[in-house]
């Protein structure tokens, strides 16, 4: 007989506390499905397993990386602008959509589709470089640890070539609205504890050319990322 996964939250640093994602995978109910559409090579959905290790993780991509689903997980390649989900009516609690809306030029099938798909009561979160990043240099002569590699480490939003429009609290609320959500709370992605060390990951990252120590600290202190939760209309799912 398989041994039950335990519900209870794992404890998370005090670095962790102030995390936007973590928050939002606390407020799931035990044993919820997550919807985590753009899982991309599964590290964020790994991490969020650490906290909550009795959720049931659904991962879509536009990309074929079956291969590398975590054997308690499930996968399935979509293109979000062109392709249903193929799953049911209401099947979620939760929906996790990070970094994958700035790449869309069509961004209603995705809307629709989540509303589809989203039980009443669930939870969406959204994340994705804000209009902020499109105020910082690229700096194309700070290279990256491998000088060859172009790909991440990106301080201009259009250091990513496949970056289509950037993102905002007001178009995030915007989206929620549409899908049928209520927008219960959103704001820029900063983290305290890193936003005090950001000005000495700054220098130092200038000082012995880092590009990855800019970023990081370029990201903090001007709020590259903008976030927010939605809470789908009607009473919550028994």
């Amino acid at each position: 007989m398989a041994t039950a996964i335990s519900a209870r939250p794992v404890a998370a640093s005090s670095l962790e506390r102030h995390d936007r994602r973590l928050d939002f995978i606390r407020e799931l109910p035990a044993g919820a499905c997550v919807l985590d559409a753009g899982c991309g090579g599964f590290q964020t959905q790994r991490r969020l397993r650490q906290v909550r290790p009795d959720l049931h993780f659904f991962g879509v991509d536009v990309l074929e990386i079956g291969g590398n689903c975590p054997p308690e997980s499930s996968f399935v390649r979509v293109d979000f602008e062109t392709e249903t989900l193929p799953f049911s009516d209401q099947q979620f609690d939760g929906i996790f959509f990070c970094h994958v809306l700035e790449h869309l030029a069509n961004r209603m099938n995705v809307l629709s589709e989540f509303a589809r798909v989203l039980k009443p009561g669930g939870i969406i979160y959204i994340e994705g470089p804000s209009t902020r990043s499109l105020w910082l240099p690229s700096l194309p002569g700070l290279p990256s640890r491998d000088p060859d590699n172009a790909i991440g480490d990106d301080l201009n939003f259009f250091d990513n070539f496949t970056h289509v429009r950037p993102l905002t609290r007001r178009g995030l609320h915007m989206f929620l609205q549409m899908a049928g959500c209520r927008c219960v709370r959103s704001g820029h992605v900063r983290h305290p504890r890193k936003l005090l060390a950001a000005p000495f990951l700054m220098l130092g990252g200038l000082l012995l050319r880092r590009r990855r120590w800019v970023c990081l600290a370029a990201w903090e202190l001007f709020g590259w990322s903008v976030y927010a939760v939605g809470r789908k209309s009607g009473p919550v799912a028994a």
